[in-house]
């Protein structure tokens, strides 16, 4: 079939360029997750090893970064299969990091060293948007941006831009990787046209539903949003269960499968069924097309997650304030 073309009176001749000896272990890729990993970020480094051999293998894989790490560790592959091996590692400041990931010597040397470079970007910038005081405890936004930013003296957690929704611009929004609003009833209507703009284009939006004026925001944010993505719920009026029954509510449902609750599925969703809330909003129903994350024990939506245009609208239901419920004081807050 290869050689119908070729001309009948064409001598074809095969030179077998087989020495016998075939065996090859080799890197067959390297990745680092995640892409753009932040300063204090875990990144982890995978190498895939492919083992071209007819016996099992312990491939040993060299990993050196050029700010002066080293790992060395080994992986087990089957005959002619390829298997992973991973690297966790730590970064205390923005630096730009060549990795080299190399297997000893073979038959081939070609396949035995692959690279890739690690860009560290700074930390992550969070712009919390509030009349609160940050300063005050009673507020909301001093145990966000104390969650949020732990040590102050550390690279680590994010970076905060706390602002009055008055003085919202749209180079603070373009810095931002995450925009949190709590509790800003001052909200100007410009700035809710500027917080759609920025959602719609890719930006991701927190919103805690917390203060008496939330209703009254979203009505005049969801102006701004296409017709055909409007608001995954509307808000109907604050419950405050103080003096009635228990006094609190607590979280019932959780859809840990999602990327945005995957990291309390093991060790802390006990921990989320702790937290008393005494006020929260009553809504009415949840648009189908949003993600349903937590619900409290009356079946009242507790966080929800929606595409807005290209980005992302998360509704959290809830507050850390103390008059509000008692998250702040649970370990499973941070």
């Amino acid at each position: 079939t290869l050689f119908r073309s070729v001309p009948a009176n064409t001598k074809i001749i095969f030179v077998s360029v087989d020495n016998g000896d075939r065996d090859n272990l080799g890197l067959t890729s390297l990745r680092t997750r995640p892409a753009l990993p932040r300063v204090g970020e875990t990144v982890t480094v995978q190498a895939e090893v492919f083992n071209s051999s007819r016996g099992p293998r312990i491939v040993p894989v060299d990993l050196k970064l050029s700010d002066g790490q080293h790992y060395a560790r080994s992986v087990s592959v089957g005959p002619y299969s390829s298997a992973n091996i991973s690297f966790p590692v730590a970064f205390d400041h923005p630096e730009r990091v060549e990795v080299t990931a190399s297997l000893p010597g073979d038959n081939l040397a070609a396949d035995n060293v692959r690279r890739a470079v690690i860009d560290l970007q700074q930390m992550a910038t969070v712009v919390l948007i509030t009349n609160e005081d940050v300063n005050a405890p009673t507020s909301a936004t001093y145990y966000m941006a104390r969650a949020l930013h732990p040590d102050l003296k550390s690279n680590s957690g994010f970076r905060i831009v706390t602002v009055k929704p008055e003085e919202l611009n749209n180079p603070i929004l373009k810095s931002a990787d995450a925009v949190i609003v709590c509790n800003a009833p001052s909200m100007p209507a410009e700035q809710y046209e500027a917080l759609a703009r920025y959602t719609i284009g890719g930006g991701n939006l927190i919103w805690l539903l917390y203060g008496d004026r939330t209703a009254l925001e979203l009505t005049e944010f969801a102006k701004h949003l296409p017709k055909a993505e409007p608001l995954p719920i509307h808000l109907q009026s604050v419950q405050n269960l103080a003096g009635q029954a228990k006094g609190f509510v607590s979280l019932a449902e959780a859809r840990y499968d999602s990327r945005l609750l995957k990291a309390f599925k093991d060790t802390a969703a006990e921990s989320l069924t702790k937290v008393k809330f005494f006020k929260f909003y009553i809504t009415g129903e949840v648009d189908p097309r949003a993600e349903l994350l937590l619900k409290f024990e009356d079946g009242t939506p507790a966080a929800l997650r929606t595409g807005e245009g290209s980005g992302n609208l998360l509704l959290l239901n809830m507050s850390p304030s103390p008059s509000w419920s008692d998250l702040a004081r649970q370990p499973v807050f941070l």
